[in-house]
Formats: C-alpha cells, sequence, structure tokens
C-alpha cells in the first residue's frame, strides 16, 4: 500500500503519509481510512504528507473533483494541511488544490515543509 493513516494522539490529528508510486484512487482510498479513523474523535485536523511521493498522479480535473467532495468526509471547519514537495508536485497544482477547497469553505493550506503544516494545524485559529 503505498499510504498510511494513523491518529496522532499527542497533536490530535490524522495522518496520511503516502510514499513511492501511488495512484489517484489511492488518494480515494487514503482520505476514507482517515475519515472512518476521525469519526468520534475530537481531532483538530489532518495532516497530508505526499514530499516522498514519485510523482502526482491526478489530472487537474482530479484534484478539482476530489477538493470539492472533501468536506462531505470530515466535519466542518476540519483543518487539512499538504505537505508536498516541489521536486514531484509542481507548486501551481498545491495552489490549485488550496484554492479549490478554499472556495469550498475548507480550511486547507500547502507547505513544502512538514514542520510548518504542523504548526498551521496546531495554532490555526480557525
Amino acid at each position: 500500500m503505498p499510504y498510511a493513516v494513523r491518529l496522532q494522539r499527542k497533536h490530535q490529528l490524522i495522518e496520511i503519509r503516502f510514499t513511492g508510486a501511488f495512484r489517484y484512487q489511492d488518494a480515494l482510498s487514503a482520505r476514507q481510512d482517515a475519515s472512518r479513523l476521525a469519526r468520534g474523535r475530537n481531532v483538530r485536523g489532518l495532516l497530508v504528507d505526499q514530499s516522498e511521493v514519485e510523482s502526482f498522479p491526478g489530472t487537474t480535473a482530479n484534484m478539482f473533483d476530489f477538493h470539492t467532495s472533501h468536506d462531505s468526509f470530515f466535519p466542518p471547519g476540519f483543518h487539512t494541511a499538504l505537505v508536498y514537495s516541489p521536486a514531484t508536485t509542481r507548486p501551481a497544482d498545491a495552489r490549485f488544490a488550496e484554492t479549490v477547497a478554499l472556495n469550498q469553505g475548507i480550511p486547507f493550506a500547502t507547505f513544502t515543509f512538514r514542520q510548518a503544516a504542523l504548526e498551521w494545524l496546531l495554532n490555526d485559529p480557525e
């Protein structure tokens, strides 16, 4: 499996970590797994780390569909931070994902450093 989903109890976060090659279907499955794990728990957000992937598998239409449906998997106001590597994900694609999510009212931000993403999730005032 090109991803792992886990609960970070210390920070009250769900984390999805992608590695190697993955398909768009893997992103959908990982989100579903994270949604199930978040249900009934007091978690503050989702940290998606795809900084170690070989390449981003989705099309622009995939990214749009993914981010416009994201709010149906998590409670309102659920924050999501995406960590990516500019070597494998175009910064313009990351900004597009962020813009689509924000236009849907989803608190979503992209980062190239994991620590910055974690700080945003832990300190964002809403």
